[in-house]
């Protein structure tokens, strides 16, 4: 049970290296992707469209930028974080990281914490940086907010979670923390790719939340809640069966096999 809780971890300067790093790195994250959300909208604010210049990015070409934006960014982070502290940027990877018995309770409650205050830290600074013209297109800061329009029911949408959050994270499990040391270098690509992917799957029916510290602080800043809790449930709950099926099918360490 103490192995489990790793209470020691918390004195470990490895482990508050790893902290600092996520925090960092899911300050960046939110900072750089839902900028990207925001700059996006108000390309014609940004570009002076109101003096007469239509120069607008809509449509199919503003999903490809987003979801370029959010994937790139994530890609980079793991790649530069992965020696200090997993590259996770993501509770639900931590989760994942946690029930697989690769780290310990304490270690990733710190983790998580970290990964939250990055995440609101960076919310709050776009919120102060830019203007009310920039912000007011679409007011919800990189919010993540589900579409009734094209999902049948809050159940659906957090199925869809649920599913983003799963594939995240077995990739995450099977490429970067399962290896662990052993990881290709260009591990981080997939995770990217998999962040790139379900952005333009996911974009128009739930917010492609994926994360819920990337949730949460858009949320926080813009005082958005409206069922906010299908962005934790769903990525863990994801997480939680990207584990199971991990290390039960694919590694076995699940049943004690090597």
């Amino acid at each position: 049970m103490d192995k489990i809780l790793g209470i020691e971890d918390l004195t470990s300067v490895g482990t508050w290296r790893g902290v600092v790093a996520e925090t960092i790195g899911v300050l960046v994250f939110v900072l750089v992707g839902t900028g990207t959300i925001i700059a996006t909208g108000a390309l014609d604010v940004l570009s002076g469209s109101v003096a007469g210049d239509a120069t607008v990015l809509t449509g199919s070409a503003r999903l490809v930028a987003i979801a370029l934006g959010l994937g790139f960014t994530y890609m980079a982070l793991v790649a530069l974080t992965v020696g200090i502290s997993g590259g996770h940027i993501n509770p639900a990877v931590t989760f994942g990281a946690v029930i697989t018995g690769r780290m310990s309770v304490a270690k990733g409650v710190v983790y998580v914490i970290g990964q939250v205050v990055g995440a609101i830290v960076a919310s709050y600074i776009l919120k102060a940086v830019l203007t009310d013209a920039a912000i007011g297109i679409e007011g919800t800061l990189g919010a993540v907010a589900w579409n009734a329009i094209a999902v049948d029911n809050l159940g659906a949408a957090l199925v869809i979670e649920l599913i983003l959050g799963f594939v995240l994270v077995f990739v995450m499990l099977a490429a970067v923390i399962g290896p662990g040391d052993s990881a290709s270098p260009v591990a981080p690509i997939a995770v990217g790719l998999i962040v790139v992917v379900g952005t333009l799957l996911a974009w128009g029916l739930t917010g492609a939340g994926m994360n819920p510290a990337r949730a949460l602080g858009p949320a926080m800043a813009a005082d958005l809640w409206t069922d906010h809790w299908i962005y934790w449930v769903g990525p863990l709950g994801g997480a939680a069966i990207a584990g199971i099926i991990y290390d039960g099918v694919f590694t076995g360490r699940l049943f004690g096999n090597k």
